[in-house]
C-alpha cells in the first residue's frame, strides 16, 4: 500500500509540474522569439510566378462539358501587380485530360491577405496568401465543385 501511495504521489507531482509549466517547460528566455512577418497585403506584394497543383471533385457539373468525378490540375500561375493573373497547365476531369488548360482573370487583395478572383470564363475563387506571399491557397467558389489548390512562388 505504501509503495502504491508513493508511486501515485510521485506521478501526481510529475503530472502537476508538467501541466503547470514546471522544470520541463521552456522559460521565456529559452523560447525562440516568434517573428511576425509583416507583409503588405497588396496585389503588388504578391506579383510573381507560382507553381500550383489542385484537386477535388466535381459533384454537380456547372456546365454539360465538364463530367462529374475526380478533378486534378497542375501548372504555372502568373500574378501581376495590376490585379490580373494568367495560368497555364494541365487538368483532368474524371480522367479526361486537358493538356492545354489556360486562362486569365482579375483579383482583389484585402488587407488581411485574403483575396477574391474571377477568371475569364466566370469561375470565382477565394484566395489566401501565406508565408509572406510565398504560398497561395485557393478554392473554386462554384456550387457543385469541391476543389482546392496550392501554389508556391518559384
Amino acid at each position: 500500500m505504501k509503495r502504491t501511495l508513493a508511486t501515485l504521489t510521485v506521478s501526481t507531482l510529475l503530472i502537476g509540474t508538467f501541466l503547470l509549466g514546471g522544470s520541463h517547460a521552456q522559460s521565456d528566455a529559452e523560447r525562440p522569439a516568434l517573428k511576425a512577418k509583416k507583409t503588405r497585403c497588396t496585389a503588388e506584394s504578391f506579383a510573381g510566378t507560382y507553381a500550383y497543383y489542385g484537386n477535388g471533385t466535381v459533384v454537380q457539373p456547372p456546365v454539360p462539358q465538364i463530367p462529374a468525378g475526380p478533378f486534378t490540375t497542375v501548372g504555372m500561375l502568373t500574378i501581376n501587380a495590376d490585379g490580373t493573373f494568367a495560368y497555364k497547365g494541365t487538368r483532368s476531369f474524371n480522367g479526361f485530360i486537358d493538356p492545354a488548360a489556360q486562362g486569365s482573370g482579375t483579383f482583389t487583395v484585402n488587407s488581411d491577405c485574403t483575396a477574391t478572383g474571377i477568371d475569364n470564363i466566370g469561375t470565382p475563387y477565394n484566395i489566401v496568401f501565406a508565408d509572406g506571399g510565398n504560398e497561395i491557397y485557393f478554392m473554386f467558389s462554384v456550387p457543385g465543385l469541391v476543389i482546392t489548390a496550392v501554389g508556391k512562388r518559384v
